[in-house]
């Protein structure tokens, strides 16, 4: 018991030092600090910041087009890009207003606002960002350490094709300490909780 405690408070010191670590490179810096440490710390499972909350319906957008996620974190095999970005589209797809989901192939041509081709409805892109990826290590949340949690963080953003304005952004954390997890269950929550954003827009 003496030595479970021990974990315990290395834990806490743990967190509580990244969240009091100096903003090395800016604001975006120590808040990704504070919220890691956070996490480390409570174990919270699944967590949604809204960063420009969804505050008008989203119903006159009878199409969303994905745009993949840009990579910030190299360590993230491209197998699992291509999971979120399919996950993502499987929970759009689920959505009660049922638009269209278009997925935009990042190597094609854009199309010009003037173009037949181009789309005539009211037009939702959702973009990001992964911001952060990593698989842990299963011995130690076999030990229950408390470290080493499987973490998934991305940052989306939705906006009005025609008028470029932003309609709302969020970001997304999943983690999970358990041995049976795998980073694909854990990407499911993050796009179930994406659907959930999205969703409220749509009167879900």
């Amino acid at each position: 018991m003496k030595g479970r405690r021990i974990d315990r408070r290395r834990v806490a010191c743990v967190g509580l030092a990244m969240c009091a670590l100096p903003p090395l490179a800016g604001c975006t810096w120590q808040g990704y600090a504070v919220s890691r440490g956070v996490r480390t710390v409570t174990g919270a499972r699944t967590q949604l910041h809204a960063i420009v909350p969804v505050a008008a319906t989203l119903r006159s957008y009878r199409v969303i087009e994905m745009h993949p996620l840009e990579n910030l974190v190299p360590t993230m095999p491209s197998e699992l890009e291509r999971f979120l970005t399919d996950a993502l589209a499987d929970q759009l797809h689920h959505l009660a207003s049922s638009p269209a989901i278009v997925q935009r192939d990042p190597n094609a041509t854009p199309l010009d606002a003037s173009s037949p081709d181009a789309p005539t409805a009211p037009t939702l892109v959702l973009d990001g960002e992964i911001d952060d990826y990593d698989p842990g290590y299963v011995g130690l949340r076999l030990v229950e350490l408390g470290l080493n949690h499987q973490v998934i963080t991305i940052r989306i953003q939705l906006q009005d094709k025609q008028t470029g304005k932003v309609v709302g952004a969020a970001s997304i954390t999943a983690q999970d300490k358990t041995v049976i997890s795998t980073a694909k269950q854990t990407i499911r929550r993050v796009a179930s909780r994406v659907r959930a954003f999205v969703g409220a827009g749509y009167g879900e």
